[in-house]
């Protein structure tokens, strides 16, 4: 039906969603209820990002991150390793604009991005909740000009400040430590500490 494109922020916010529908045009109305005025809306034939998508999701970064207050003028955007984050113009565009990138290793994002090991389940428990009680109540199913309603509601619920900061320390991504990863590999729950140079 739809693919949902997200980025969060060492800074504690996430970027507004990108949201690919599967067809070869868009109806307003799939959109109708969007209240962000910032989520972009897209459409491809199989609903996947391709390379033309995916240089449209960097300008909306690009749009979304570069004038942020207390901001800097260069960004690091870590990517996974998508073929269509790796085309000629998505890198000239990025050099260009004080964007640097870097890929996580194959195969590791379940371990190294952020998004994956802290905060899709949640947004996903709760979506799926939303539209279990509003199948069951209706008695109808989800429309792509109603998936916006519950979509919005869980990742309001599930991209608190307090767990984009969580997951990026579980990752050792901010603050920077290594040692997370190993937490993360044999599931120690301690807590995540920095390690410190010693004196």
């Amino acid at each position: 039906m739809l693919t949902v494109v997200e980025c969060c922020c060492t800074a504690q916010y996430m970027l507004p969603s990108f949201v690919i529908f599967k067809g070869t045009a868009q109806y307003m109305g799939w959109h109708s209820e969007t209240s962000n005025p910032d989520a972009m809306f897209a459409c491809s034939p199989n609903r996947w990002t391709d390379d033309k998508l995916g240089l449209e999701w960097l300008y909306h970064f690009d749009h979304c991150t570069k004038n942020r207050k207390g901001g800097s003028d260069t960004r690091l955007l870590i990517l996974d390793g998508n073929r269509s984050h790796l085309t000629l113009k998505f890198i000239q565009y990025s050099i260009d604009n004080n964007i640097q990138l870097l890929c996580f290793p194959a195969c590791a994002t379940y371990l190294l991005q952020p998004l994956d090991v802290g905060l899709l389940a949640p947004q996903q428990k709760y979506y799926g909740k939303a539209v279990d009680d509003y199948i069951r109540n209706t008695r109808t199913g989800i429309l792509k000009g109603i998936f916006w309603r519950f979509y919005s509601a869980a990742c309001r619920q599930a991209y608190t400040k307090k767990n984009i900061a969580s997951t990026f320390r579980a990752t050792g991504i901010c603050p920077f430590n290594p040692d997370a990863i190993t937490r993360l590999i044999t599931g120690d729950t301690n807590p995540v500490t920095v390690s410190q140079p010693p004196p």
